[in-house]
């Protein structure tokens, strides 16, 4: 049976991150150019051979999804922003094989039926959910649409990652970055008022 559930909605900083931020072309430049060609890397090894019937929870404009449907895959995208759910829309709209379908929902509540797909892609929504209730509810939906014997494929960021980062980012230099660090991550949260703080010093 399908799933829907108005009352499931993303957190509004994600919205409104997603609104602006342009995520459709990340995956083009800098090191996010490395993360696009190892995750193709590894879909290709663990995936089962397409036709297969893959959806791309988070698949924000495509770019995972337009490449697995022109494997030959049957590719179905869902992500929680109406602006990449219409971006993604207009790039497979060109595309010689374009995704099967393509839908705006939470990641906790999905649109496909049980045991639908041979593969479900988590790879955004985790580090997207600060509460560890919706990342473990995000996961029971992708198991839910899977078949049996199907494949998971899912992405998450560490708990240390916004000190990492930080360092990195010589952000310990800064003393509001160093303050945020001793408080409990709401109070993080509400201090910066960064979406991408608060997704890594939030993740489990």
């Amino acid at each position: 049976m399908e799933r829907s559930d108005d009352a499931v909605t993303p957190p509004p900083e994600v919205q409104a991150y997603y609104a602006r931020f342009p995520e459709e072309s990340r995956l083009g430049f800098g090191s996010s150019r490395l993360e696009f060609e190892r995750t193709k890397e590894i879909l290709t090894r663990v995936l089962p051979p397409p036709p297969a019937r893959v959806v791309d929870v988070g698949g924000a404009a495509g770019a995972y999804s337009i490449w697995l449907a022109e494997q030959g895959y049957e590719v179905h995208l869902v992500d929680a922003s109406p602006r990449l759910v219409e971006e993604a829309r207009g790039r497979s709209a060109t595309s010689a094989r374009p995704i099967a379908s393509l839908s705006v929902a939470d990641a906790r509540r999905l649109p496909q039926q049980d045991g639908s797909a041979a593969a479900v892609l988590v790879m955004g929504p985790l580090y997207h959910l600060p509460s560890e209730a919706d990342r473990v509810a995000s996961l029971r939906e992708g198991f839910r649409v899977l078949a049996r014997g199907g494949i998971a494929v899912a992405a998450a960021i560490s708990r240390y990652a916004s000190a990492l980062d930080g360092l990195a980012r010589k952000l310990s230099l800064d003393s509001r970055f160093v303050k945020s660090c001793g408080r409990p991550a709401p109070e993080r949260h509400r201090q910066r008022g960064l979406l991408y703080d608060r997704v890594l010093s939030s993740a489990g």
